[in-house]
């Protein structure tokens, strides 16, 4: 990992049991937690942690991977392309829901595994955001 310690959080770690089986609400990938009762309406709704609804960011490993990939196959590693984008999406959807720096965090790493001089995470954040938008 990063030698800065500042960007990890010790206290990150799951806080749940997986409670069963897992059962999507039919024609989409929405988790059905609990059986709401028939007769009630929503009483709760979960947010990201920067306020977005999920579906509403939907898309962004697919800006997010391919630049993971690119930026690693400049360190002039032999991995092919469909090699280093498995490694990138295994590493992106590990830390999925943290924040967009600590998948940086994470490229910055991989980088170094390769030998290469990586960027700050900072800067590989900024041209992710810059992808995004476009």
């Amino acid at each position: 990992m990063n030698d800065n310690s500042d960007y990890y959080e010790e206290d990150y770690r799951p806080t749940a049991e997986q409670a069963g089986p897992v059962r999507r609400l039919p024609g989409s990938s929405i988790e059905i937690v609990r059986e709401p009762p028939r007769c009630s309406v929503p009483r709760h709704v979960l947010f990201d942690f920067d306020g977005t609804l999920s579906l509403i960011r939907e898309g962004w490993p697919q800006v997010m991977v391919p630049l993971m990939v690119e930026v690693l196959q400049a360190t002039g590693t032999a991995e092919s392309a469909e090699t280093l984008h498995d490694r990138a999406m295994a590493f992106v959807m590990e830390l999925n829901g943290k924040q967009t720096i600590y998948q940086m965090m994470r490229l910055a790493d991989e980088v170094k595994a390769r030998g290469g001089l990586p960027e700050e995470p900072a800067e590989y954040k900024q041209t992710y955001h810059d992808r995004l938008m476009t």
